[in-house]
């Protein structure tokens, strides 16, 4: 049987091997680790999956990677009018993204 604190302890684990990191900045954690399973986006941070990560990370006074996922997101908002002149409004953030880690 495993006790609260060692289930507590493997969460807070699992939720740290999550994170994502961009030009080696925390920017997000991963909807899914689960390496039995090649899903085509669990290798993405999703924004509203995301928001309660946050919120657990901020418990641990882990503010950096909070804000650094608001400023990498604000980035990747829409600046161009896509189909029949819509344009996103500002604030609009992805519903989620990808790092891609390219080899020099």
């Amino acid at each position: 049987m495993v006790s609260e604190g060692n289930l507590i302890d493997a969460a807070w684990q699992a939720l740290e091997d999550s994170i994502i990191y961009y030009k080696g900045n925390p920017v997000g954690t991963v909807a899914s680790k689960d390496s039995e399973v090649e899903a085509l986006n669990y290798d993405q941070c999703f924004t509203r999956d995301f928001a309660v990560s946050a919120m657990a990370l901020l418990m641990r006074g882990k503010g950096e990677i909070v804000r650094n996922f608001l400023i990498e997101t604000l980035g990747l908002q829409s600046r161009e009018k896509h189909m029949d002149c819509f344009k996103a409004g500002l604030g609009l953030m992805p519903a989620s993204f990808k790092v891609i880690h390219k080899k020099e």
